[in-house]
């Protein structure tokens, strides 16, 4: 059978084929997360869909909840991949509450397990000027994960204080301009 890649946008999936290169912006998201693969052995199953993408832009934002655009699980029989989390961009005045953001990657299916690929992370950036929002540290952009262990690569996340010129991030963060296409590990 072939092999099925994973989905890749702010965090590189897992390899199996071929390089499938971050992409997107990290500081201003805006950008859908890929599908993942599925092999020709596949038996039918679906590989996981991409994340969408959420551009929101209010003077004052009470988030309690989740907002999430993650990357979907290939079903759990199939010989397929998991898709790339999404994107999400959040302009606003003031944030408060204390609920989470999500861009995960999907997990990949369990039918020929070595063959499919966990999707990578997506990404997040939050502009704001004022904020009591409790939520970052719950936040998330981490690659799929299959059997409690992490493939797929973290993708960006970003929460930009305006007012006091200060940026918190989650996970690993790196400035895509910035990254070596060769090499994207260094």
């Amino acid at each position: 059978s072939t092999l099925s890649d994973g989905a890749s946008h702010g965090g590189q999936r897992m390899i199996r084929i071929s390089n499938n290169w971050p992409y997107g912006s990290s500081l201003w998201p805006t950008t859908l997360g890929s599908s993942g693969g599925h092999n020709d052995a596949g038996g039918g199953y679906p590989s996981g869909a991409g994340g969408g993408s959420i551009k929101i832009i209010t003077n004052n934002l009470t988030l309690n909840g989740a907002i999430d655009a993650n990357g979907g699980n290939a079903h759990p029989s199939a010989s397929a991949s998991g898709g790339a989390g999404g994107s999400i961009l959040v302009i606003t005045n003031m944030i408060e509450g204390s609920g989470s953001f999500s861009a995960r990657g999907g997990t990949r299916g369990g039918g020929e397990t070595n063959e499919n690929s966990d999707g990578g992370g997506g990404r997040i950036a939050v502009y704001y000027n004022s904020s009591t929002f409790t939520g970052i540290p719950l936040s998330s952009v981490a690659g799929g994960s299959y059997g409690g262990t992490v493939y797929g690569q973290s993708g960006t996340a970003i929460f930009v204080d305006a007012d006091h010129n200060n940026a918190l991030t989650v996970g690993g963060f790196r400035f895509q301009a910035l990254c070596n296409a060769s090499k994207p590990w260094e």
